[in-house]
């Protein structure tokens, strides 16, 4: 719970009223118990597990790889929905460079299953009203060809 930031226009959609009281949107997932406490149930955000190809993948973990390559600056892994079948994508910022470079190095550090197999660059991530990456946004740019 917070009052909010001392300038009001930072708080726009980070904070939500309820029960008569101003709740920060932190990214926790939580469910009210009967007895009114709360339980947390994990997070909204990047912390997301996904069955690619019946496997379970941490996207965090593609994310940490794809960070750890020669001129990357970032990256993001999202699921994309391809022909009936989920695929990883990832978008990275930093330097441009061919797909197959990145796609070669990731090999050599996750297993088969968790190479993406679609490899992006981006100048530039979006961010929600937090200033995180917003990775509702780079879904779409991951899925084109």
């Amino acid at each position: 719970m917070s009052p909010g930031y001392l300038d009001a226009e930072q708080d726009r959609g980070r904070f939500v009223a309820m029960d008569g009281r101003t709740w920060y949107r932190a990214g926790d997932r939580v469910r009210r118990l009967p007895d009114g406490e709360l339980a947390y149930l994990g997070r909204s955000d990047s912390q997301v597990q996904v069955q690619v190809h019946g496997l379970r993948v941490e996207l965090a973990e593609v994310d940490e790889a794809m960070r750890e390559l020669p001129g990357v600056t970032d990256a993001v892994t999202v699921p994309v929905r391809i022909e009936g079948t989920t695929e990883l994508a990832v978008l990275h910022t930093g330097e441009q460079t061919a797909p197959v470079v990145p796609a070669r190095l990731l090999r050599k550090r996750l297993p088969e299953g968790m190479v993406p197999r679609r490899i992006r660059h981006l100048a530039e991530f979006p961010l929600n009203v937090n200033r995180n990456v917003d990775r509702g946004l780079p879904a779409k740019p991951a899925a084109e060809d």
